[in-house]
């Protein structure tokens, strides 16, 4: 079995103030909202191809340009 998760997220930043007697405080509230989180299921690929393509510096792929 073979299983892939997409989660979306909302950030929400919010700036309050609270006002009592003789004093006022401000600060930003933040929160995160999951909006969506779905599992897909799927079966195992038969084949894998892993291009790492981490290990491939900007000077190297400058050298395979034409």
């Amino acid at each position: 079995m073979n299983q892939v998760r997409h989660c979306i997220y909302l950030d929400v930043f919010s700036e309050v103030r609270i006002i009592i007697p003789f004093t006022a405080v401000g600060m930003v509230v933040r929160a995160t909202v999951p909006l969506a989180d779905t599992i897909y299921p799927g079966e195992v690929p038969e084949t894998v191809i892993n291009l790492n393509l981490d290990a491939l510096n900007s000077q190297r792929a400058l050298e395979l340009l034409p």
